[in-house]
């Protein structure tokens, strides 16, 4: 059963994103914004490139790298997912890929990834910055993954520290 349940999880998370930006595309209008708390706005946006509209008018080289990246991630969440305990890393892995395969699914079904979510900001050019589900996902999932890597060889220094000192 835990095997099922972060393919689950990374699924439902691929699910919801792609149904968020089909409400988008389908009920916001381009260039404008709808209050949703008192910072988040909800709008909708095309971002051909990667983040921060990086390599915008590189689209097809985008589409491969995306495909890429999110293939090298899958992979890495399969091999570490194989094991036991690693939680983190498994649940970073899964995150991760969950927002990749999103905005890789994206960049080949629209040409372009929908984004959706603006964060209210007295910088300008933070203000207009807009995300998706995915990309949250995409951040939570390295940072979990990270934490996870970390934790590890920090386990792993510890023991190996007892095992001089056993000795």
């Amino acid at each position: 059963m835990k095997k099922v349940l972060l393919p689950l999880v990374g699924a439902g998370i691929f699910l919801l994103d792609e149904s968020l930006k089909n409400y988008a595309e389908e009920n916001l209008q381009l260039g404008t914004e709808k209050k949703l708390t008192g910072r988040i706005v909800l709008r909708r946006v095309h971002n051909q490139g990667v983040g921060f509209e990086l390599l915008s008018e590189c689209s097809e080289e985008v589409k491969k790298l995306s495909l890429a990246v999110t293939t090298v991630v899958t992979g890495a969440g399969a091999v570490v997912g194989a094991g036991k305990g690693r939680i983190l890393e498994k649940l970073g892995l899964t995150l991760t890929a969950a927002g990749a395969w999103s905005n890789t699914w994206d960049r080949f079904r629209r040409g372009y990834v929908v984004d959706y979510i603006g964060i209210r900001q007295k910088n300008k050019k933070f203000d207009r910055l807009t995300y998706n589900v995915g990309d949250f996902c995409i951040v939570a999932g390295s940072i979990l993954w990270v934490a996870g890597n970390t934790v590890k060889s920090g386990k792993s220094r510890k023991n190996k520290q007892k095992d001089l000192k056993i000795k």
